[in-house]
């Protein structure tokens, strides 16, 4: 076999695969963004929605209900490890979550997808670590190493 044919075979091969893989029925589009407060039992936007709403459309909490509130489970997150200067990682995101997973980073970019769905424990899915150069890092960024979030897309 040629190495054009074996390109072509390999292509071939790969692209039907890709079109036989199922995507995801909740794939984040643009359209889905846009209508946030459809999904009311997701936080797909840092704000919950583009207007910068930062409130749920849930109904299940409320004035009467608010009292009953109380701490279902914890989960630990790594990302206070120091390095350099500034020695700690620090941590200004909203979590997004979807479909019962919250996305979080922590201070040092770490990205975590817990499994929230049972509604008394966290399981981790996984974690993708950027693998930050702490030392480095503490030491040129200005006022500190600050993660701000993730993003669905």
């Amino acid at each position: 076999m040629t190495k054009r044919a074996l390109s072509i075979a390999f292509t071939t091969a790969l692209l039907a695969a890709s079109a036989l893989t199922p995507s995801r029925g909740a794939d984040m589009t643009f359209e889905r963004a846009l209508d946030a407060a459809k999904e009311p039992q997701n936080w797909l936007l840092h704000h919950g929605n583009y207007q910068g709403y930062r409130f749920s459309g849930l109904k299940d909490i409320n004035t009467d209900t608010v009292k009953d509130l109380k701490v279902a489970f914890t989960v630990g997150l790594g990302g206070i490890e120091g390095g350099g200067r500034y020695k700690f990682g620090n941590l200004e995101a909203t979590p997004i979550v979807e479909d019962g997973v919250i996305y979080v980073p922590d201070g040092w970019g770490s990205v975590y997808a817990i499994d929230v769905s049972s509604g008394k424990k966290g399981t981790f899915r996984w974690k993708f670590d950027p693998a930050i150069d702490k030392a480095w890092a503490g030491d040129v960024a200005c006022c500190g190493v600050i993660n701000r979030g993730v993003a669905l897309w």
